[in-house]
């Protein structure tokens, strides 16, 4: 994990799909008032950089939700052969609207 050379290579490269998380903040139906979405962990090996990943859904309507997506980007750096160190870098939330106008647009919150 963060090598530019060999971090393909390392086994949580890639991206995961949550299928089951405790975390209260991180579950999402079409009933909430968060709305649907669909939750991932796109782990980069070489540059050894972890983004939590949430893709909000279309309202029932057919609208976009305000909020499409947010991503958190995490530094891992390897402490041991089992072990990583997290940094949390920023946050990145994707948005649909601006006041009135519709545009998508994203906020960088640095963390």
């Amino acid at each position: 994990l963060g090598d530019p050379e060999k971090g393909d290579e390392a086994p949580l490269n890639g991206p995961w799909k949550a299928l089951f998380t405790t975390a209260a903040d991180a579950n999402f139906s079409k009933n909430s008032t968060r709305g649907a979405a669909k939750v991932q962990n796109v782990v980069d090996g070489k540059k050894g950089r972890i983004t939590n990943v949430i893709d909000f859904e279309t309202k029932e309507d057919g609208s976009e939700p305000v909020l499409k997506q947010l991503n958190v980007v995490i530094q891992a750096i390897p402490v041991s052969a089992r072990r990583v160190e997290l940094q949390f870098r920023y946050a990145k939330a994707v948005l649909t609207k601006f006041l009135f106008w519709k545009v998508r647009w994203s906020l960088y919150i640095p963390v």
